[in-house]
């Protein structure tokens, strides 16, 4: 193979449509392995622009005929998007549901995961697949993804379509707009600020499968509320001015809070140090259950 300019999400969207991992090396020449995380964000990647695709085009149809061959080879017309159809419905169940249980998605997965599971036939035929186009199964696979394909196309029709995807955007739009007023209040209230990034996680448990394995939704809700109800309470934190965090899961790190604070910054400089005692006073909130990462520490 020649060389090949190719960036790392160029590299997702060739691997991730296979079901693959890969493997990369950081700065310092460690290997690490890219999963489900980022391959899920891929596969939904893809069913937005599925969706698109479905709303500028007429009815798309996969058509298939016998190769003349007499052995009953299918040839399903287009072949590319069959095989992105078929990519999309076979990747689904492997990365959404399994790895991001607790997540609300985009209108456009949500519908694509609803109808999907809606039609058993196309799971279980789905299922059985073993990657030919030959014979009987071929012929029900291809009806039922046709099948499929009407469903979303149906839907991208329906007027209340695109309220649903503006009301999404809206939302996200809102709590945006929300949090850069709260920013540009604290801008102005203080001549300066030192602001500081710490992401909250959890440590490995001695017997674990993934990063925050076992933690339950409803402690992190608890430990959460005691971290920052503790900042109030704690001299070091006197010139803590505001806060902001979000909370995630992925599929490898678990339940983990984003968080930015603001410190009033003409008390306070040494941001990696107000950094870390971010994060120690996360470990002592957990007892010692939780991990962090300062930023700060790590501008580059």
């Amino acid at each position: 193979m020649g060389d090949c300019c190719m960036d790392e999400m160029g590299v997702f969207n060739v691997l991730a449509p296979l079901g693959m991992s890969y493997r990369r090396s950081d700065d310092s020449g460690r290997m690490e392995i890219v999963i489900a995380d980022l391959d899920a964000f891929s596969w939904m990647g893809q069913v937005e622009r599925f969706f698109k695709y479905l709303e500028v085009s007429e009815l798309p149809v996969i058509e298939y005929a016998n190769n003349g061959s007499g052995m009953g080879w299918l040839l399903p017309k287009p072949r590319q998007f069959f095989e992105y159809v078929l990519n999309l419905v076979r990747t689904a169940p492997r990365y959404i549901a399994k790895h991001f249980p607790y997540h609300e998605f985009s209108p456009n997965v949500e519908i694509f995961l609803r109808l999907l599971k809606g039609r058993e036939r196309l799971t279980d035929v789905l299922s059985a697949f073993g990657g030919q186009l030959f014979g009987e199964e071929a012929i029900v696979l291809c009806d039922e993804l046709n099948a499929f394909v009407f469903d979303c196309w149906l839907i991208v029709r329906c007027p209340d379509y695109e309220k649903s995807l503006k009301k999404t955007k809206r939302a996200a739009e809102l709590n945006f707009r929300s949090l850069v007023k709260y920013e540009a209040r604290l801008f102005n209230k203080y001549s300066r600020l030192a602001v500081v990034r710490v992401d909250l996680f959890y440590r490995r448990p001695k017997d674990f499968q993934k990063i925050g394995d076992g933690v339950d939704p409803d402690i992190l809700t608890k430990d959460r509320d005691a971290f920052f109800r503790s900042l109030n309470g704690d001299g070091r934190f006197e010139n803590l001015v505001g806060y902001a965090w979000k909370i995630e899961h992925g599929a490898e790190k678990g339940f983990h809070i984003h968080c930015i604070f603001f410190f009033d910054g003409s008390k306070v400089r040494e941001d990696i140090t107000y950094g870390r005692l971010c994060g120690e006073k996360w470990i002592e909130i957990t007892h010692e259950r939780g991990d962090y990462w300062n930023c700060n520490a790590h501008k580059e």
